[in-house]
């Protein structure tokens, strides 16, 4: 399993982490936009204004490059340590607000406001576009995943990143951040989902319950899944994962809900739906749903473990 700081002696890592400072404890963030900060000054000494703009622009494009490389190595989606999206919006900043040190010094506190409290229409368009302000990671697992929405699924025969710890002490931040709260529906997965949010310190300000369906009667007695759907469809289908998440938030008095159903293997495949596939649905109350389908490649575990990270991943793109 890849380490959870990869060294700085790889190029993606040192960008991605903007030299180490997004290693630095506490405050990833505001670290990597001060760090940012210092560099800028440099810039615009040695390169005055034009220099900044290009560098900017240079940084932006090394950012996906470099986050791509740093959650290929810790199998995490949009990490705290990844800060170089903080070090662009900082230039940004800083270019924006002219050659003055008390201009950038508001600058650098004005968008470490905007980046933490998200006000509108900072929050609103980190609701509607995932990733839209949540940093380079978040574009780049969605492109990585085939992330999908209104029910058109993508189909992809990937080994997902077993890390869902970062990813679900992440998910369970931003959460409270917004204040929003969650419940899961499960199936192949048997709980592992929630038992992995739940191994969270503080996960009881966001966790509100979790629905092991394990069974089609257990899909209908707590979520309501119609027979006929059942029936019609197969237990995994995206019809009954859509089916499972939209049961979860009738049950629960929560925001956010995801639901997973598959067949983990190493039995019950069949040619139409063979070992591996999962069928993956997250929602929010507000009426938006997104539906994934995966063929994850490995045995029992690795399926499971490869369905807990997609579905944290689905999760945080509602956020």
């Amino acid at each position: 399993m890849p380490p959870t700081r990869p060294p700085l002696n790889a190029p993606a890592v040192f960008l991605a982490t903007w030299g180490g400072s997004g290693y630095l404890p506490g405050m990833p963030g505001t670290w990597g936009s001060l760090a940012a900060l210092v560099m800028a000054g440099l810039a615009h000494r040695a390169a005055g204004p034009w220099g900044l703009a290009v560098g900017t622009i240079v940084i932006s494009g090394l950012g996906l490059w470099a986050t791509a490389g740093y959650m290929r190595r810790t199998g995490t989606h949009d990490p705290a340590p990844v800060v170089i999206d903080e070090a662009a919006g900082q230039w940004l900043a800083c270019l924006a607000a002219g050659a003055s040190p008390a201009a950038w010094a508001l600058a650098f506190l004005l968008f470490r406001l905007f980046d933490v409290l998200k006000p509108w229409p900072v929050g609103w368009a980190d609701r509607r576009v995932p990733g839209a302000t949540g940093g380079s990671g978040s574009v780049v697992v969605q492109v990585a995943n085939g992330d999908t929405r209104d029910g058109q699924a993508s189909t992809s025969a990937v080994t997902t990143p077993t890390m869902p710890e970062d990813l679900a002490a992440s998910l369970l931040h931003r959460c409270r951040q917004a204040g929003l709260t969650a419940a899961t529906a499960e199936s192949c997965t048997g709980g592992l989902i929630f038992a992995t949010l739940t191994g969270v310190s503080g996960a009881s300000a966001v966790m509100e319950r979790g629905f092991i369906t394990y069974t089609n009667q257990a899909k209908m007695d707590l979520l309501a899944v119609p027979a006929e759907t059942l029936a019609d469809h197969g237990a995994v289908s995206a019809p009954v994962a859509r089916a499972m998440v939209a049961g979860a938030l009738d049950a629960a008095p929560v925001d956010l809900a995801v639901a997973v159903t598959g067949i983990a293997g190493p039995s019950g495949g069949t040619p139409e739906k063979p070992v591996g596939l999962v069928h993956l649905a997250a929602a929010r109350r507000d009426g938006r749903t997104d539906h994934a389908a995966h063929h994850f490649d490995g045995d029992r575990t690795a399926v499971r473990q490869a369905t807990v990270t997609t579905a944290l991943a689905m999760l945080d793109a509602l956020v």
